[in-house]
């Protein structure tokens, strides 16, 4: 996203916030309105857009306010113990020990680990919690990822309507925006799918395990424009000032292949990282990760007939889940790490165990 774009939201937050609030008297709520038009008329000029656009994007800002007032409202709940309100759908999780289980439909007990709870709202899954044994600590990070990825969906929109039609967008970029979300919405091209389960596999051994990088993933314009599928944080270990260490993270964008020619896309990428450097991005480089992965639709088709926890990547081999963790990480870390961190995974209980 761009820099100029994202002080822009942040603008449109604080008036959103405002809004937001019921103690506000008929005058207050009065000032407040001429204050958004106001708002919305000087973004339309500085920004070269239509009036409508600006307006339709600070409707999304309003409902991400909301979306804030209910993790606010959940994490409240949580705090006060409060009985969840039973929702159809959703499984609900019990815990035994420092054991995770989600009961299946017959009543039975099957394991799951934490990384499956906190990434299966990216599956359409959903959960409950036995708030008698289900610590609080992961029912509040449970909502704070289901938060995330609803705030991120309403991002990708608004940033989407700003480079839609806002004057000076290039006409590529616009038609890669409406191939990007058709495509996402309906899983029909394997290489988005691809992207999808890698993600959600990298970013369950990141909650599972104590690893040295973070995974997050790429906002709309970083995927189009940037030329990244994920973005990851890779820790760094190193000496301040004083004699303590402190952490440091290179964000690096991965741009994820299961193609065979990577001579275009290198180019791609090159122009890339310099348009980064220019909008402000936060991304230190940008790298083409190519990783072979075939009959993903069948796979994806397996795992629907009865969604099990953890997505359709949990259906992979443990030889091409290497393949992949190897893969990518070979190019950030040291091989040897690298293989120790592999081995110490494959020793743990989760999440492999079937």
């Amino acid at each position: 996203m761009e820099q100029r774009f994202h002080d822009q939201l942040e603008l449109m937050s604080h008036y959103a916030k405002e809004n937001a609030r019921d103690d506000l008297s008929e005058n207050e709520k009065n000032r407040l309105q001429r204050e958004i038009e106001e708002l919305i008329e000087a973004l339309s000029i500085k920004r070269g857009a239509h009036h409508e656009d600006q307006e339709r994007i600070f409707s999304i800002q309003q409902r991400k306010q909301q979306i804030m007032n209910w993790l606010h409202d959940r994490l409240g709940d949580v705090d006060a113990n409060a009985e969840e309100v039973f929702e159809p759908g959703k499984r609900t999780i019990v815990a035994k020990g420092d054991k995770l289980f989600w009961s299946r439909s017959d009543g039975t007990l099957a394991p799951v680990s934490k990384g499956m709870i906190l990434m299966d709202g990216l599956w359409d899954i959903n959960y409950t919690f036995d708030k008698k044994t289900v610590p609080r600590k992961l029912r509040k990070r449970y909502y704070i990822e289901t938060a995330k990825r609803m705030l991120e969906d309403e991002l990708n929109q608004q940033i989407y309507i700003d480079q839609e039609r806002s004057f000076g967008a290039e006409v590529a970029v616009r038609k890669g925006y409406y191939g990007l979300i058709s495509d996402r919405e309906q899983l029909k091209m394997e290489g988005h799918m691809a992207e999808k389960m890698v993600f959600s596999f990298l970013k369950k051994l990141t909650y599972d395990h104590d690893l040295p990088f973070e995974i997050e993933s790429a906002n709309i314009y970083e995927d189009i424009a940037l030329k990244t599928d994920f973005i990851i944080k890779v820790k760094m270990r190193k000496r301040g000032v004083s004699v303590e260490e402190v952490e440091d993270s290179h964000v690096i964008g991965v741009q994820f292949t299961i193609g065979k020619k990577l001579r275009g896309k290198k180019g791609q990428v090159d122009k890339a990282k310099h348009l980064a450097k220019e909008v402000g991005s936060v991304l230190e480089d940008i790298i083409i990760v190519r990783i072979p992965l075939k009959e993903l639709r069948p796979l994806f088709l397996a795992w629907s007939a009865n969604k099990n926890p953890g997505g359709p990547d949990e259906l992979w081999s443990n030889e091409i889940k290497e393949k992949i963790f190897k893969g990518l990480l070979f190019d950030l870390l040291d091989k040897d790490e690298v293989d120790a961190m592999w081995n110490q995974i494959r020793l743990s209980e989760n999440p492999f165990e079937k």
